[in-house]
């Protein structure tokens, strides 16, 4: 089996337990009517969507969609949120928040349309940058609960912290193998150790 395909279907993964995420923040918040499970929820599917995208494209089931610039839109936007969402704390900018989070979503749909007419799949510095802006992104969220759980010392707040590091470094691992193709294993490997920051992710929010 091919690397691409084994990141392929490993990705496949990543999504669908980002998506199981989202769908339980969505079911606590029918129950609870929390705007911040709200603000998760969105957050997990935007970045479940963009991972879906990822893995397609690794597995190249749609050879003619440049998939990749989905990927990073969806991941970048969904973790972007879901460390947002960890920052408001009033009704006012939850609600800011969520509607942020659709306008996000529909820029992410909007680029898996128009993916057709995008130039090919982002590569060299290109793909360097955009990983860049999305390992920083997961960074923060990584420091904002580092600093939640030296405050408060919940097991939700560390939780989170060891979700975060996980991806950060599940996706920085990635900036060598942009550089240097030949890096491949690089890809799969990043992918499986962002696959337990989610597996910590859904228990983050299961367990509380």
């Amino acid at each position: 089996m091919s690397i691409p395909t084994i990141t392929g279907i490993l990705l496949l993964i990543f999504s669908i337990l980002c998506l199981a995420t989202g769908i339980y923040a969505f079911r606590r918040y029918s129950l609870t009517q929390s705007e911040r499970l709200f603000a998760v929820g969105l957050a997990m599917c935007i970045a479940a969507v963009g991972i879906a995208c990822g893995s397609l494209d690794s597995l190249r089931a749609i050879p003619s969609f440049n998939l990749n610039w989905a990927w990073y839109a969806g991941t970048t936007l969904g973790f972007l949120f879901l460390f947002l969402s960890s920052m408001a704390k009033s009704t006012d900018q939850f609600q800011l928040l969520k509607r942020w989070g659709v306008i996000a979503a529909a820029v992410l749909i909007t680029v898996i349309i128009l993916t057709p007419v995008f130039p090919a799949d982002p590569s060299g510095y290109v793909a360097v940058i955009l990983d860049t802006i999305r390992t920083i992104g997961c960074f923060c969220g990584f420091l904002r609960y580092v600093m939640l759980y030296t405050s408060k010392g919940t097991r939700f707040s560390l939780l989170m912290c060891l979700a975060f590091l996980f991806i950060t470094v599940g996706y920085g691992i990635l900036l060598p193998q942009l550089l240097d193709p030949a890096l491949d294993q690089l890809t799969a490997v990043g992918v499986f150790i962002r696959i337990i920051g989610a597996g910590v992710l859904f228990a983050a929010f299961v367990l509380g």
